[in-house]
C-alpha cells in the first residue's frame, strides 16, 4: 500500500528522533513483516561489549558491523598470515583487532589525510575523514590500550607502502576505504598474499548511498572461481579464499 507524503515526513522523523536512543528505522519488507531477527546478540555479549567500549570512541563502524568482525577474528586465528587495514582512521577496528588476535601483527594502512582515488560520481571526496593523525593512532593503541602488536603504514597504499606487506601471508584484510579505485588498487595488491580461507571484508558494501564505489568493484569480482562471496545485511561484505 502507497504511503501518503505525510505519512513519510512522520517516519523520517521518527528515524532521527530513534536514532539519538540507539534504534534504527528501516523498511525491513514490501508487504506484511511475518518474521524478523528479534535477538540482539552484539548488546548482551559481554566480552564484545567490552571489547566494544574500548574503542568505540575511536571508529565510525557501528556496533552491529564490529559485532562481526569481533566474530571474524575468532575465524581467522589459526589461519596463517597476520592482519592489514586499509583505512585506519583513528585506530578503532585496528584496536579491536589487536586485542582478540594478540599472536598476529595487525599492519595498519592510512594516509592520516583522508580519502584518496575519488570520482567525480561519488560521495566522498579526496581529504574526507581527515580529521586523524598517526600520533592520535599510537597514543590511543599504545597508551589507551596498551597494545604493542600493530605497525603503521603512512601513505597512499599500495603505492607508498604497500611494499611492507609484499612478502606477508595474509590471514584477514579488512578495506574500509570509502571509494571504488582506492579498494580495487588494494585489493588487487593483497588477494595473492591472502592465506587460503582467508578472508577479506568490504566495510561498506551495502552503503549504497554513500559508497556505491565499493558495491561496484565487488560485484565486479565476487564469482571468480577463487572467491566465495557473502553479503552481512549489516552493511559489510566478506570475500574468502578458497
Amino acid at each position: 500500500m502507497m504511503k501518503s507524503t505525510d505519512s513519510l515526513k512522520d517516519i523520517d522523523q521518527l528515524r532521527v528522533a530513534y536514532k539519538k536512543d540507539g534504534y534504527a528505522v528501516i523498511k525491513y519488507d514490501n508487504g506484511p513483516v511475518h518474521s524478523y531477527p528479534y535477538d540482539s546478540p552484539w548488546l548482551t555479549d559481554v566480552e564484545f561489549d567490552k571489547i566494544y567500549d574500548s574503542i568505540r570512541s575511536n571508529t565510525l563502524v557501528d556496533r552491529t558491523r564490529c559485532y562481526s568482525l569481533y566474530l571474524l577474528m575468532d575465524q581467522i586465528k589459526e589461519v596463517p598470515g597476520d592482519i592489514l587495514e586499509v583505512g585506519t582512521w583513528r585506530g578503532g577496528t585496528a584496536g579491536m583487532f589487536t586485542q582478540l588476535v594478540p599472536s598476529k601483527t595487525v599492519y595498519m594502512a592510512d594516509t592520516f589525510e583522508g580519502v584518496v582515488k575519488s570520482s567525480k560520481w561519488e560521495h566522498y571526496k579526496d581529504k574526507a575523514h581527515a580529521d586523524t593523525s598517526e600520533q592520535l593512532v599510537v597514543k590511543f593503541l599504545k597508551d589507551d590500550l596498551g597494545v604493542s602488536n600493530f605497525k603503521i603504514l603512512k601513505g597512499v597504499f599500495p603505492e607508498d607502502t604497500g611494499n611492507e606487506v609484499v612478502d606477508k601471508k595474509l590471514a584477514f584484510v579488512y578495506l574500509d576505504v570509502d571509494v571504488y579505485r582506492s579498494t580495487k588498487d588494494a585489493f588487487n595488491f593483497v588477494w595473492g598474499s591472502v592465506s587460503h580461507h582467508g578472508i577479506v571484508a568490504f566495510d561498506d558494501y551495502g552503503m549504497i548511498s554513500a559508497c556505491s564505489g565499493i558495491k561496484k568493484f565487488v560485484d565486479e569480482i565476487r564469482n571468480d572461481k577463487d572467491k566465495i562471496f557473502i553479503q552481512n545485511l549489516n552493511g559489510q561484505a566478506y570475500i574468502i579464499k578458497k
